[in-house]
């Protein structure tokens, strides 16, 4: 069913005129007329009774009618009011604690969107963005398919963060603070850490190793404006990727353009 049948029905309706219709949808008259057979044809019944005189709707008519202008007003509210649109965001904690608040401070000089931000694993920001659960994701990974398409916004660097001083070769007679089982430290050391704290906050890791508690690694731009801490580079460490996943539109829907456009303006390096 076309929706510019459902208006000229519509506007015809209410004003019980095709002229006065065709006014307000600004097309002919007889584009109305026809719009509204359409319409008839597509439902196989009468909508519209028509005479010299008058325009009469039938029982069907008035209950399409009365159906029709409460949905055809709410779809042109989703079509037309971006400004109000809510973005879904999927983010991993690390970048919504360290980065994603830099972007909406200047996102919301200019902009009133509702925004939901949830945190998730890959599988599951990946999954979600797939069914349409959110508008835009963060990962480490680049998504190319049918469905998903991403573009590198910023590379990240780590460094082994201490209190005091220590050696590369010393590390595993630390406490190691980690993220998760996933966590650099278990990787770069032939020797495990007997001692551990985890805990799926980077800036409860920070903090944990201003107090003295263990070794961390970190993202290196938490660490500025940071005094009194020490840090080692990773032996063997490329910087890790951030990626920005959305749905693969032809065209970009403008709300989410607005943020896009904001999100590329703020690299890692101006935190």
């Amino acid at each position: 069913m076309d929706l510019r049948y459902l208006k000229a029905f519509i506007a015809t309706a209410k004003h019980g005129s095709f002229s006065k219709a065709a006014e307000e949808l600004n097309i002919a008259q007889s584009a109305v007329s026809r719009q509204i057979k359409l319409l008839e044809e597509s439902i196989n019944d009468e909508l519209i009774l028509r005479s010299s005189k008058q325009i009469t709707l039938t029982p069907k008519g008035n209950e399409v009618f009365e159906v029709a202008t409460n949905f055809v007003s709410k779809i042109d509210d989703i079509l037309t009011i971006d400004g109000q649109k809510r973005i879904r965001i999927g983010i991993f904690h690390g970048l919504l604690e360290n980065w994603f608040p830099n972007v909406l401070v200047e996102f919301y000089k200019n902009h009133e969107n509702n925004i939901h931000i949830s945190v998730a694993d890959f599988q599951k920001l990946q999954d979600r963005l797939g069914r349409g659960k959110y508008d835009i994701i963060f990962t480490p990974f680049n998504i190319q398919n049918d469905i998903m398409t991403s573009r590198l916004i910023f590379e990240e660097s780590r460094k082994i963060v201490s209190a005091k001083p220590i050696s590369l070769d010393d590390i595993h007679k630390e406490r190691w603070i980690i993220y998760n089982q996933e966590d650099l430290l278990l990787k770069i050391s032939k020797k495990t850490s007997q001692k551990h704290i985890e805990v799926n906050s980077i800036t409860s890791m920070l903090r944990f190793v201003k107090e003295g508690l263990g070794i961390a690694v970190l993202p290196d731009h938490m660490l500025k404006g940071e005094t009194g801490l020490h840090s080692l580079e990773l032996p063997k460490h490329e910087k890790s990727p951030i990626f920005m996943s959305t749905l693969n539109y032809t065209v970009m829907p403008t709300y989410l353009k607005a943020l896009i456009d904001e999100i590329i303006q703020q690299p890692l390096d101006s935190n």
